[in-house]
């Protein structure tokens, strides 16, 4: 990877009427198809790779991200009056965790740049072409195929062994080992995640989920990895940093001013207590709002505090990822003691869940989600994911109530209804 390509770039503005998910699901492409979603702010249909790499440690990403950015800062020439995302980032939960089924064949990181990129920003759509190669769109009709068939479960983590892993887990809080730990739920289900359900996962996520980014990346073969996050890692925008911790699910119907020294804030004051001690690294002028305050989603509430800095000179998204990743919310505290208790007691792979998914544009900006309310569609597997915070003051029945909430907000956009 010592040659730095030279990358020819070319955009036409398209009619406004053109529908990205037909695009999406009607283009050919031998790689890789994906869908990035924030609703009535960006969507984004990429198809194929002009260029992409695996990477399975961090040290290997740092090495790729340096030869990433050289790209973006030797074809200056033809990104200079252009803001499009154009590096796409994959990563895993946990780097270094033990390969399991239906991970095994899948990268633990990918990073790529797509060579043709569909971009709906606020209604005004065109169309990125990379050198010079654009993929065939024919558009057809839906075939009206198997309506009734939904996801039919075949195996979980049962409530008596997510009752025994937050067993563990109280005991190692009780012995000053950790203060707060996340712990998973896997569901398998028969399930033929094909081109009809894949359109409707698109068409009702946007609709049922305004507040997420949804999200579907079909490796062809290896997989569709597919969700609806409603947690952003950061963004940046020039050298604006922003960030949030997310963490504490209560009731819809619950008010902040009803939950107050609760768990539930207990575990909110881990991430947020985290995040800005992290971005004190990178980062100036910080603020955050003391009070945190809701936000709600169709069957939850996540109490959220925002954050906003300045980056320090010669930061770059690349830089971030893994100095922030994995937070508090979706691993717990102390990180490193939290990772390894989760290897130990969760007996999945969590693959690419929970892990962090996003892009940075031609002037580096960027925009990282954590890959939560996610799933993985494998031929006729389909493997959720769900996740709660765990301290001292967790109760097994409403942890395991929280994480069948959490998994219903993806079975509510698979299942007819």
């Amino acid at each position: 990877m010592n040659t730095i390509p030279k990358l020819k770039i070319h955009q036409t503005n398209l009619n406004r009427n053109i529908d990205f998910k037909d695009i999406m699901l009607n283009s050919s492409y031998d790689k890789l198809r994906f869908s990035w979603n924030s609703p009535n702010q960006l969507e984004i249909v990429g198809i194929d790779c002009a260029l992409c790499s695996d990477f399975s440690t961090t040290e290997e990403f740092y090495s790729l991200s340096k030869y990433y950015k050289s790209i973006i800062d030797s074809n200056k020439e033809w990104l200079s009056d252009l803001s499009i995302p154009l590096i796409f980032i994959i990563n895993s939960f946990d780097m270094h965790s033990e390969r399991k089924t239906p991970w095994l064949n899948i990268p633990r990181g990918f990073i790529f740049i797509p060579e043709t990129i569909y971009i709906n920003k606020k209604g005004y759509k065109k169309l990125i072409t990379i050198n010079n190669n654009i993929h065939n769109f024919k558009y057809s009709a839906k075939k009206s195929v198997d309506r009734n068939l939904n996801p039919k479960l075949k195996a979980e983590t049962s409530l008596y062994d997510f009752s025994k892993m937050i067993e563990k887990s109280i005991k190692m809080m009780n012995e000053k080992k950790i203060s707060k730990i996340v712990l998973s739920r896997q569901k398998n289900y028969d399930f033929d995640f094909n081109i009809n359900k894949q359109g409707d996962f698109l068409s009702k996520a946007k609709v049922r989920f305004p507040n997420c980014i949804n999200f579907l990346y079909d490796f062809k073969d290896l997989g569709v990895f597919f969700g609806v996050s409603p947690e952003t890692l950061f963004k940046t925008n020039g050298d604006t940093f922003y960030s949030e911790a997310l963490a504490g699910t209560i009731k819809s119907n619950q008010m902040l001013d009803s939950i107050e020294n609760s768990k539930e804030f207990e575990e909110h004051k881990f991430v947020v207590d985290y995040i800005n001690d992290k971005i004190t690294s990178f980062s100036n002028k910080i603020h955050y709002n003391k009070k945190p305050h809701l936000m709600k989603l169709k069957s939850m509430n996540h109490i959220r505090t925002e954050f906003k800095s300045v980056l320090n000179k010669n930061i770059f998204p690349f830089d971030i990822i893994h100095k922030l990743h994995p937070t508090p919310a979706v691993c717990g505290t102390p990180s490193n003691i939290a990772m390894n208790s989760i290897r130990n007691i969760e007996n999945h792979d969590r693959g690419w869940y929970s892990g962090t998914l996003g892009w940075i544009d031609s002037n580096y900006n960027s925009h990282f989600i954590v890959s939560i309310r996610s799933g993985l569609s494998i031929g006729n597997n389909l493997y959720l994911y769900s996740g709660c915070g765990i301290t001292s003051k967790s109760d097994n029945n409403r942890e395991y109530d929280e994480s069948e909430i959490k998994f219903n907000s993806i079975l509510s956009i698979l299942n007819d209804e």
